[in-house]
């Protein structure tokens, strides 16, 4: 790396820090690279006054967006960071939503590619993080990084109120990945202005107990031994009421992740009923992980969202 620099014509520096764990951690348990912050600031303090040349480098990806930080809410509160499209016709805003207690980047930065993608074919896009989680401080009385906030539905009623006023969007699609899936599967039985939702991995749908959900699969049972309960029959009919109010949903679940192997476990039957409704679609994807968290799999959760779905809209 620092021969290719040279060869650009900068000046490389380096130093060699301790090894970071944070980088192996989930971001709210992982404690600040206290001593490579110092370096990388120290170096700064020593760099030339204002006006000396500089290597920037140069993005080689052609993109049509400028992000930008923002702050929204009654009280401006709650942070996200905007992927603006050009003016190009009516398409829906998107709204993406924490993953866990990741920030707004999402797992492996999955969310900033998409976002990026998107913004690309004609869709502003904004990763929000919802109170509590990442920039956007928690309300009084509540504590940091619950991944299900009290909040939650109104923040997200605030972020298409943000982009209803910022950039004139009249027409919503929301998006998350595990804890983000289930409050977009809650918000598509409420919220009026939405156009679709795109559900990944749903840890519970919020309607299953999490620690029911996460506890060993049993063996599955042969056909004739299926006894559907009416807790787990309750995400279907959920499905069912987000088709019949016209909303455009897909569901994209890894094979056997906890939320969704739940409910194919108990409402077997009322599953696959759901699967035949007009506006939704499931799509089991193979050989991956909750979060997708290889390059490969990330690239196919994209890909299919973006040519199975957003197509719609095009």
């Amino acid at each position: 790396m620092r021969e290719c620099l040279a060869a650009l014509g900068a000046d490389v520096s380096w130093t060699r820090q301790p090894a970071q764990k944070f980088l192996l951690m989930v971001p709210h348990r992982a404690t600040l690279p206290e001593e490579s912050i110092e370096a990388i600031v120290g170096w700064l303090r020593s760099l030339p006054a204002a006006g000396a040349p500089f290597y920037a480098g140069r993005s080689t990806t052609p993109v049509s967006f400028a992000e930008r930080p923002v702050r929204f809410g009654s009280d401006q509160r709650l942070f996200g960071i905007l992927t603006p499209a050009p003016p190009s016709g009516d398409r829906p805003a998107i709204v993406l939503l924490n993953a866990g207690a990741v920030n707004r980047c999402g797992p492996h930065r999955l969310y900033v590619t998409m976002a990026r993608r998107w913004a690309n074919l004609g869709f502003s896009v904004l990763r929000i993080d919802l109170s509590g989680i990442g920039d956007s401080p928690a309300v009084a009385g509540e504590r940091e990084n619950l991944v299900y906030p009290r909040e939650g539905l109104k923040d997200i009623g605030a972020a298409l109120d943000f982009l209803g006023a910022e950039i004139g969007a009249t027409r919503f699609i929301i998006a998350g990945l595990c804890s983000g899936a289930d409050l977009a599967y809650q918000a598509a039985r409420r919220e009026e202005r939405l156009d679709g939702v795109v559900m990944m991995n749903p840890r519970t749908f919020l309607d299953l107990d999490l620690n029911r959900v996460e506890q060993p699969a049993p063996r599955l049972p042969r056909e004739s031994e299926l006894v559907e309960t009416e807790e787990a029959r309750r995400v279907p009919a959920g499905l069912r009421q987000i088709s019949e109010r016209g909303i455009d949903a897909i569901l994209v679940v890894s094979e056997r992740d906890p939320g969704i192997d739940y409910v194919d476990r108990h409402a077997p039957a009322v599953m696959r009923e759901a699967e035949g409704l007009p506006r939704f679609r499931r799509v089991d994807i193979r050989g991956t992980d909750h979060t997708f968290t290889t390059i490969a799999s990330q690239r196919r959760v994209t890909d299919l969202v973006t040519d199975e779905y957003l197509a719609r809209h095009r």
